[in-house]
């Protein structure tokens, strides 16, 4: 399970009180668009940061390049050429994106597995039918009007909480909430509103630009 420090936790301290779950302190960007890296690339520092998060993400397999672009970005890193490789990921799907662990959730049918993917403005889904057919579906932010997460529980097992984050959306011009029961609620809460708030910064911005 993935979870995005807070902002009045000491990463140190947290780590040394988990010692035993065998927990890991990751270090990567926060933030959801993906053309922001552009304003980071003189930066030798933060060029660095973004080039070694890029190679994880080809390494685990999180962006979808083509067979010409993987090729090419093999190319592009046994040359050490940083900023060519990031402009190139940039144009690909799911880079820069927060990938949660795989949970269940109530759309297209009840007791659908879906793979997560969030960033960009959108949540997007690889939905698994009961017919073993997959489907991929995109929720835009601007099309989303409220959530909320809550607390079910333990399992009848007892061994795990368990966590449901719904939204409100529309789809086709109809209201309907969605559910994911995930143990990665919270950092989906934080995701979306990352994206939210970069998405008002821009508008502000480019309202003052007009």
């Amino acid at each position: 399970v993935v979870k995005k420090v807070a902002d009045f936790e000491l990463p140190y301290v947290s780590l040394q009180s988990m010692k035993e779950l065998h927990c890991k302190l990751g270090i990567r960007k926060w933030y959801m668009d993906p053309s922001l890296d552009t304003l980071l690339m003189d930066c030798r520092t933060s060029l660095n940061l973004l080039y070694m998060q890029a190679i994880q993400e080809v390494k685990r397999n999180w962006v979808k390049p083509t067979e010409e672009q993987m090729q090419e970005l093999k190319f592009l890193q046994k040359n050490a050429n940083k900023a060519k490789f990031l402009e190139l990921i940039r144009e690909m799907q799911f880079y820069g994106y927060v990938r949660l662990d795989p949970c269940i959730c109530d759309y297209l049918e009840e007791g659908c597995s879906a793979d997560i993917y969030v960033g960009n403005n959108e949540i997007n889904c690889c939905i698994k039918l009961p017919t073993k057919q997959t489907k991929e579906v995109s929720f835009k932010v601007n099309r989303l009007k409220s959530w909320q997460v809550a607390f079910l529980g333990a399992t009848k097992d007892g061994e795990d909480d368990t966590l449901e984050f719904r939204f409100e959306y529309n789809d086709s011009g109809t209201w309907q909430w969605i559910i994911f029961y995930t143990k990665q609620a919270f950092l989906l809460s934080s995701c979306l509103k990352k994206m939210i708030s970069e998405q008002m910064m821009k508008a502000a911005k480019e309202g003052q630009e007009t």
